[in-house]
C-alpha cells in the first residue's frame, strides 16, 4: 500500500479559510505524508513576496548581528504577521523561529516567561521583572 497526502479538509492560520488539502505544502517522512506548515500555499506564496519586498526595502545591516540575542550569524527578516505586515528588524534563524513558534506576539513571549520563572524564588523573579523594565523602557 502507497501513502498518499490525506483527502480531508484544513484550516490555514493565515487566511483562516478551509482548503483541500491538497493545497498545503505535505513532506514525505518515515513512508507517511505530514504537514509542513498550517498556511495553504496561497498564504504562504504571498508571506515569501512580501518578505522578498520587505528585504529590498530594508537592507540587511553589514554587522550581520541579530537584533533580538546579539548573535554574529546569517539573518532573516522578521515582519509581523498581522494585517500590517509591517517590517521589524533582522534576526537569526532561532530567534525568528522561537518569535514564530511563541504566536509571533508578545502574549506568547510572557507566557513563556511566566513559564521559565515559575519555579524561581521571589526574590529571582523581582531580578527577572527588574531586568525586563531596564530593558523595555
Amino acid at each position: 500500500m502507497s501513502a498518499a497526502i490525506p483527502n480531508r479538509r484544513i484550516k490555514c492560520k493565515e487566511c483562516g479559510k478551509l482548503k483541500h488539502s491538497t493545497k498545503f505544502q505535505w513532506v514525505f517522512r518515515f513512508n507517511v505524508y505530514s504537514l509542513n506548515s498550517l498556511q495553504c500555499q496561497n498564504c504562504k506564496s504571498k508571506n515569501y513576496s512580501i518578505a522578498r519586498k520587505l528585504r529590498k526595502q530594508n537592507p540587511e545591516p553589514k554587522n550581520s548581528k541579530c537584533e533580538c540575542c546579539g548573535r554574529v550569524s546569517k539573518l532573516h527578516c522578521d515582519h509581523s504577521h498581522t494585517k500590517s505586515k509591517n517590517f521589524r528588524g533582522y534576526l537569526c534563524r532561532k530567534c525568528n523561529v522561537g518569535i514564530g513558534n511563541l504566536g509571533d506576539d508578545l502574549n506568547g513571549v510572557i507566557n513563556a516567561i511566566k513559564y521559565l520563572s515559575k519555579n524561581l524564588s521571589d526574590n529571582k523573579k523581582t531580578k527577572v521583572i527588574e531586568k525586563l523594565k531596564l530593558k523595555l523602557w
